[in-house]
């Protein structure tokens, strides 16, 4: 009887055991999927910064609308939205911190739409 007991006492030690080696394996799983997803935002942020900086850098000059017409890469919708921006009187500072190739012709709509709301304000 005693032989039993020791050989179960070991039987449940080994079981506890093996319970918490699988939630101490779950808890790092959990870490690691926790910690790639930062990094891997942040590489995918780093690779779009240095693509606008690299976008931004094909001219040299003067910053201004015609020179980023001329040199960089605009669709027609873009170009037709710049010049709603400017038939509405927004400012050509305002104009040139959003108009960027990388910028959505839905994006450039609605900081136009938000121009003239607090215009008419």
């Amino acid at each position: 009887m005693l032989l039993g007991e020791v050989e179960l006492g070991k039987r449940f030690t080994g079981m506890d055991e093996k319970i918490q080696k699988e939630r101490l394996q779950s808890a790092q799983d959990n870490e690691l999927e926790f910690v790639e997803e930062p990094q891997a935002k942040q590489q995918e942020q780093v690779k779009v910064a240095s693509e606008k900086k690299s976008v931004r850098e094909l001219f040299e000059g003067e910053d201004t609308i015609t020179n980023r017409i001329l040199h960089w890469k605009y669709s027609k919708a873009q170009v037709a939205e710049l010049k709603e921006a400017i038939a509405a009187k927004m400012p050509k500072a305002n104009i040139l911190e959003y108009f960027y190739p990388e910028t959505s012709v839905e994006q450039m709509t609605e900081i136009r739409e938000t121009f003239i709301v607090l215009q008419n304000r």
